[in-house]
């Protein structure tokens, strides 16, 4: 599959995932007008795990089949959506839901904060962190459905996962 059709795969679930950000942000402001059905609320451990693992599959296709090198802040990126991946799935694995909110909270603000940094190198053409050598992180690789980079997917991704640690079953 060419890396353009690829990307406009991933730009379509990315939109769909914005989509899903913007239901979450209208629950939490009137949860009453919005409700969240109970096996969303019930598996949303599962949620985070498929949508990071889904971003972690996505990463490693554009690295190791397209061969689009990543850049400094891509790296750190993956370290975020990598290890939320691992965590949910132990806690799924173990049954430990209520206990992991805190850690996937804690590695995806980190996350969100280094994807915001991203694009704003990326939409300003100013490598803000990248040092000298290596890919530059201004550079845009990805350009899907007219907004869609590789930065904004990671920082979509991150934050429909901290939107995710809130809509867990109380109790």
């Amino acid at each position: 599959m060419p890396a353009e059709n690829f990307s406009t795969i991933l730009g379509i679930g990315i939109l769909l995932l914005q989509v899903k950000i913007l239901y979450l942000i209208l629950h939490l402001v009137a949860p009453k007008n919005i409700p969240i059905p109970n096996f969303a609320k019930k598996n949303y451990l599962l949620g985070i795990f498929l949508v990071s693992f889904l971003a972690m599959v996505g990463s490693l296709v554009y690295s190791e089949v397209v061969k689009f090198p990543p850049c400094s802040l891509c790296w750190y990126q993956r370290i975020a959506i990598y290890s939320i991946t691992v965590v949910s799935l132990v806690a799924l694995l173990r049954k430990y839901s209520k206990e992991v909110v805190v850690y996937v909270q804690t590695l995806s603000i980190a996350g969100i904060f280094i994807a915001t940094l991203h694009v704003i190198s990326e939409q300003t053409g100013t490598a803000l962190v990248c040092g000298s050598g290596g890919v530059s992180c201004a550079k845009q690789l990805v350009f899907a459905l007219g907004y869609i980079s590789i930065p904004i997917m990671s920082l979509t991704v991150l934050v429909l996962i901290f939107l995710l640690t809130f809509i867990r079953k109380k109790g």
